[in-house]
């Protein structure tokens, strides 16, 4: 079984998703994880990053995140 991770990036701010039900903030220059939390669903995520916030869709639920998790 292929697992997919999505990756949203902007303003300097990278988040990754895969299948399941979490979201993670990793360092842009290192890979470390400065955070993760949980999603209310699992499954492919569509994430977008604005200024503010990082919101990620998945199963039909939308989840919004400050960036400091």
């Amino acid at each position: 079984m292929r697992e997919h991770a999505n990756i949203g990036f902007r303003y300097g701010v990278l988040a990754v998703s895969a299948a399941g039900g979490l979201l993670y903030r990793l360092d842009y220059l290192t890979g470390a994880t400065l955070w993760h939390s949980p999603t209310t669903s699992g499954g492919r995520a569509t994430i977008l990053v604005e200024h503010d916030l990082i919101i990620v869709g998945k199963g039909g639920y939308l989840d919004a995140f400050d960036h400091g998790g």
